[in-house]
């Protein structure tokens, strides 16, 4: 009974082949690789191997650019095109014998498709972690318009803070320093990515400026300008659904992923000072509201999703103890909207208004 193996060709079809094939196995000068597409072959010209598909309009030939005689010619490789309707004269074709439920390394060998792009090298010429950028954008994307409706709605957008410490409260100087994790999520259904690991954290990539992202101004109380100094920002993006169809006119065997059901978001570390008009008149029996606006200014109309403010430091200092942190959305008059991010929604001009409560131990 003869071993039928199914060997896909990426960037062209599947081919059966009658042989028995692996990919150690010595080349025979006799022997071509017959496919059940009529007039398919793959065989050894004495120089190289060469595939041939012969149609009723015309004969189309690739030769592999690499020279192969100790095995067949599996694996990701180069193949040098003469005929006038295949466009790109040398692509590269992956010839696997692999299931569709593995990852071919470059050599040929198979690892499972779990393992692509896992942070450890797992073929032997550590081609599962080449090529793992898990964001790509289309032709003709564009970072100045945001991400299209899906349903004819707003853009769902979640804003989250945490407040790390309070690195700075400077009565005098009427300034408050702050160290913030700041956290923007949303969908964009341009985009596609590849190789989702489950969760947000095995699925980082630096931030990148080829991708749409919020723009957040941050003012203090008065409107006037802040110092923000950034630390640190990255992508991240959740799986949140299956991987599309594998598609065999692509040469690559990654997992795609449809952007519009997976969530991105970028996480920023920053410090911001701004000015405080600290209210002096019952010092030292005093409470003190500080309070800054984030206004995204490249998006005009969205919806706010379960955002909200943590402060997860320490909140004694000398003189005053935090009592309180909340954020709350303002319509487009800049009045204060009674009610915290969580749940609510936010105005066409997306302003947000965070307020910090100090009181001094004296009014205790």
């Amino acid at each position: 009974m003869v071993d039928r193996k199914t060997v896909a060709i990426k960037g062209g079809g599947r081919i059966v082949l009658g042989q028995n094939v692996h990919s150690e196995a010595k080349w025979d000068i006799t022997q071509a690789l017959h496919g059940e597409i009529a007039d398919f072959r793959i065989y050894w010209n004495g120089d190289t191997w060469e595939l041939e598909v012969r149609t009723v309009e015309e004969d189309a030939v690739a030769q592999m650019v690499e020279k192969k005689p100790k095995g067949y010619p599996i694996g990701l490789a180069s193949w040098h095109t003469t005929a006038d309707g295949c466009g790109e004269k040398t692509p590269q074709y992956l010839l696997t014998l692999c299931n569709e439920d593995s990852f071919t390394c470059s050599d040929g060998s198979c690892i499972k498709i779990d393992k692509r792009c896992d942070e450890q090298v797992d073929c032997l010429d550590n081609s599962d972690e080449l090529s793992c950028e898990i964001i790509h954008v289309p032709l003709g994307y564009s970072v100045d318009l945001p991400p299209p409706s899906l349903d004819a709605s707003s853009l769902n957008l979640m804003i989250d803070l945490d407040i790390t410490s309070v690195r700075k409260f400077d009565l005098v100087g009427f300034m408050v320093h702050i160290d913030v994790i700041q956290r923007l999520t949303w969908r964009d259904a341009r985009i596609t990515y590849s190789n989702l690991k489950a969760g947000y954290f095995n699925n980082r990539a630096m931030a990148t400026g080829e991708v749409w992202r919020p723009h957040v101004r941050i003012q203090d109380g008065t409107f006037s300008p802040t110092n923000v100094i950034t630390r640190s920002e990255i992508f991240q993006v959740n799986r949140e659904a299956p991987p599309l169809e594998d598609d065999d006119t692509r040469t690559g065997e990654d997992r795609l992923y449809d952007g519009a059901e997976h969530r991105i978001r970028i996480e920023e570390i920053y410090t911001v000072e701004f000015m405080c008009q600290f209210g002096l008149l019952m010092y030292p029996f005093d409470i003190q509201t500080c309070v800054f606006y984030m206004n995204i200014t490249n998006i005009q109309d969205f919806i706010l999703a379960n955002g909200g403010a943590n402060f997860t430091g320490e909140r004694a200092s000398l003189e005053y103890q935090l009592l309180d942190q909340q954020m709350l959305s303002l319509e487009g008059s800049r009045a204060v909207k009674i009610c915290r991010v969580q749940g609510g929604t936010a105005s066409s001009w997306a302003d947000y208004l965070f307020s910090l409560q100090w009181c001094n131990f004296s009014a205790d």
